[in-house]
């Protein structure tokens, strides 16, 4: 800012070649003033910049296999995948962020910028992908299942659990869930479950929602291992779960 006001300033731009110097000088002041005024009033210069947010984002603490991610691509485009891995687009749109207005074809919402790698909208938290807090779901230490036995359990929303259960002989097995939604009126979370191949890759089931009075069935070999993750998607709280 020195310079240009050394420049502007100087006798080469304010001597008289037959016109008023008068207005030059005035016009050095009132820029110099804005320019005062502009960084004095404690302006955060992040808000003129959207490229933080260019990249691929998960609204989940924790990811699994079928996590929705957010793309938004430079130029004004956004993608959403239906997989973790970016596989299954569902949907495709502009988006632009002025300020901490995020506009997503012609729907317009605050958000609020946490860190680099994590920011919400209204009310729910997301984050960059593979910089999740609570990392990748198939890095937990699975809780064994015993057939026949409910297990009693307590989820943070936005969080995953992973259980697992080995079939003791073949065949088919029901796997049910207890929540504030659908069940005992015990429990207070509001859950969707999925369950996976041993190979954490192939899914038997994704996203189910109710598994009281309609269990989701597995058919298994004998001495075969299945995970099984419950997703605080909608709702924390407690819950129960059991293979039967």
């Amino acid at each position: 800012m020195n310079a240009i006001l050394k420049g502007e300033g100087s006798s080469t731009n304010t001597r008289n070649h037959g016109g008023n110097s008068k207005p030059a000088g005035l016009l050095v002041i009132a820029v110099s003033l804005a320019v005062l005024l502009f960084w004095g009033c404690g302006w955060d210069d992040t808000l003129l910049d959207s490229s933080w947010i260019l990249d691929y984002w998960v609204h989940s603490y924790s990811s699994a296999p079928y996590s929705d991610l957010l793309h938004f691509e430079e130029g004004g485009n956004y993608y959403r995948y239906g997989e973790y891995d970016r596989s299954n687009l569902i949907q495709t749109g502009t988006w632009a962020l002025t300020g901490d207005i995020l506009t997503m074809d012609s729907t317009s919402t605050a958000i609020t910028k946490i860190s680099d790698d994590q920011y919400s909208k209204e009310g729910i938290k997301y984050y960059r992908q593979y910089k999740e807090p609570g990392g990748w779901v198939f890095d937990q230490t699975p809780t064994a299942l015993t057939y026949g036995i409910w297990i009693s359990d307590s989820i943070l929303f936005q969080t995953l659990k992973l259980y697992s259960f080995s079939a003791q002989v073949a065949g088919d097995y029901d796997i049910y869930w207890d929540d504030e939604f659908e069940g005992s009126d015990t429990t207070t979370s509001d859950i969707i479950v999925s369950a996976y191949r041993a190979d954490e890759h192939t899914p038997i089931f994704t996203e189910e929602d109710d598994g009281y009075h309609y269990p989701s069935t597995a058919g298994l070999d004998s001495g075969e291992t299945i995970y099984i993750i419950v997703d605080a998607y909608y709702q924390g709280g407690s819950f129960r779960i059991m293979v039967n």
